[in-house]
């Protein structure tokens, strides 16, 4: 199970690594529409690692409460199909009633820190674990 979890966390870290260079991003003096793009992208990998950690059949009380909001999950599947998945209109339902949703960021931060706390604790000595923290301090020396 171990080995899986590594995996699972090799996508979340990819995901990580997009939410990077959105937060950088949102520091420069004017807004470009690829940080929209890049957090865009960030929030639709972080479905990839939900899909795994259902497939895998993990559990975890944090992250499990916070999929429990069904109706939050099934708004960011779509998301990341209207993504990742052609699109006629750009600006279609599954697009628009993710970021529409007033609820929808702030239910993502918490998804993916409960995916962080999760990958510390079942991974705490695996090689991942430094890029991780290498990651955070970039973002907290550019504040």
């Amino acid at each position: 199970m171990k080995s899986q979890i590594s995996s699972l966390y090799g996508h979340w870290l990819i995901a990580e690594s997009i939410s990077f260079h959105w937060q950088n991003s949102l520091k420069a003096s004017s807004f470009h529409l690829s940080t929209e793009h890049s957090r865009q992208v960030w929030q639709s990998l972080l479905y990839v690692v939900v899909e795994g950690y259902i497939d895998l059949g993990v559990r975890n009380d944090e992250i499990d409460a916070v999929l429990g909001n069904a109706v939050e999950l099934q708004k960011l599947r779509r998301f990341r199909n209207a993504t990742f998945h052609y699109q006629e209109d750009p600006f279609s339902a599954k697009y628009l009633d993710f970021k529409s949703d007033p609820n929808g960021e702030l239910w993502v931060l918490k998804l993916n820190a409960a995916f962080r706390s999760f990958f510390e604790r079942e991974l705490p000595d695996h090689h991942f674990t430094e890029y991780v923290s290498q990651l955070s301090q970039a973002k907290n020396a550019g504040e």
